[in-house]
């Protein structure tokens, strides 16, 4: 029974990787424009949550004038969220029980980055308006040092609370399923 699967898998594995390869190319050449499906929603995120008006300037992004930064495009989330995607497509794969899951997979996932790449995503911009200025002051560290360090640091941890939270969420469904 376990067999039966692996060839489904496999396709979907190879989808997954074939539409992650295909967005990654899509990221050098696309402009800010394509990528106001992630600014948007987190712009708006950031200006809710901090009380902020921004400008949006087409080809460069949103401008927060009083907290002098613009979210961009390489402020998008993009990479998170195709890392995001195929973290999730492979953890749902690998526990599903049953084929059709396979075909499912991929929209679920990409789904499921998207949401959680915008509030993680926000979350990072939300930080770094926050605790950059004062860490600038305090620590002899050039800013777009300390920004992409922020930025890498949240998301990784926020990359492998999901995985732990996923992984064990998909483990026990699996175990329950089992047991029943």
């Amino acid at each position: 029974m376990k067999n039966a699967l692996t060839r489904p898998r496999m396709f979907g594995f190879g989808v997954a990787t074939l539409i992650f390869l295909g967005l990654k190319l899509l990221f050098r050449q696309a402009d800010t424009a394509f990528f106001q499906f992630l600014l948007a929603p987190v712009n708006f995120l950031v200006c809710l949550l901090s009380d902020s008006n921004s400008v949006y300037m087409p080809e460069q992004g949103y401008y927060h004038a009083f907290y002098g930064f613009m979210i961009d495009k390489s402020c998008s989330g993009y990479n998170l969220m195709l890392l995001c995607y195929l973290m999730l497509t492979y953890l749902l794969l690998r526990y599903t029980k049953r084929a059709h899951w396979v075909l499912t997979a991929v929209p679920i996932t990409l789904a499921l980055a998207y949401v959680f790449t915008i509030l993680v995503n926000a979350s990072r911009i939300l930080m770094s308006m926050t605790f950059e200025p004062a860490m600038v002051r305090r620590v002899a560290l050039d800013e777009v040092i300390l920004h992409e360090g922020m930025g890498i640091a949240t998301h990784i941890t926020f990359l492998v609370l999901l995985y732990i939270i996923s992984e064990t969420f998909l483990r026990r469904k699996n175990l329950h399923a089992q047991s029943v």
